[in-house]
């Protein structure tokens, strides 16, 4: 089971090892930590089922890094490369994620940071 708080970053992602597949972890953002002085903030319960599993968490700049011609990473792309291989250990989700990311952009300047968090569970 997982209990999350999202302070104003992306959804993240559950990444399964039996099936490969991953799926975006419905929760609700809030605003950014330190934004609004008392701000609420919701806690998410979700049942991961069985297996291991690993979570995927990352800033904005994974998706809206871009290439030479200005077009995005977004976050069709993201899944597209969280789903590439058979191996969801986080060591080996984070390096594959950002071989992506770099061979999309073409050498452009980032823009933005690019934080990427994988956590596996068993």
């Amino acid at each position: 089971r997982l209990t999350l708080v999202n302070a104003g970053h992306p959804r993240p992602y559950v990444c399964f090892s039996q099936t490969g597949g991953c799926e975006e972890i419905q929760a609700e953002a809030g605003f950014p930590l330190g934004v609004v002085e008392g701000a609420d903030y919701s806690t998410q319960c979700r049942e991961l089922g069985p297996g291991p599993c690993t979570l995927f968490f990352y800033t904005d700049g994974v998706i809206e890094a871009m290439n030479q011609q200005g077009e995005q990473f977004t976050s069709g792309r993201m899944i597209e490369v969280l789903q590439s291989g058979e191996d969801p250990h986080p060591a080996t989700l984070i390096k594959r994620m950002r071989s992506g990311v770099e061979a999309f952009c073409q050498g452009a300047p980032q823009s933005d940071d690019i934080t990427m968090l994988a956590v596996q569970l068993p």
